[in-house]
């Protein structure tokens, strides 16, 4: 970024950095504080990601290098609507454990009328 300022003569500017190219940016900052104007960024974090995290990024970004941008998007919705039907099967199984304690409280509650 910092060449290509250059050679369009453009002594400082205002960045957009949008999910991974703002850690782009924040590194382009740090070693080029003085070019940056200002700063936009979005669908991002302020601290760095996890090994987890890190290493879904550069998953991500193999499937857009080997196999193009539209891949790349395609995996995440896919990585998405495979957490939803997780989260899906989570909600499944609490309401059922709810279910259940409801039916010990009842029974409970019902042995100990039998008792007084």
């Amino acid at each position: 970024m910092n060449a290509l300022l250059d050679q369009l003569s453009i002594q400082q500017a205002i960045f957009v950095g949008l999910s991974m190219g703002s850690y782009i940016l924040f590194a382009f900052y740090r070693k080029y504080a003085a070019r940056v104007k200002g700063v936009i960024l979005a669908d991002t974090r302020a601290q760095a990601d996890t090994g987890e995290g890190k290493d879904g990024r550069l998953h991500m970004a193999q499937i857009a290098y080997m196999q193009g941008p539209s891949a790349h998007k395609l995996e995440r919705i896919r990585v998405r609507q495979e957490a939803v039907f997780i989260l899906k099967q989570r909600k499944v199984q609490v309401t059922r454990c709810k279910d259940e304690v409801k039916l010990t409280r009842h029974s409970s509650e019902s042995a100990w009328q039998l008792l007084e």
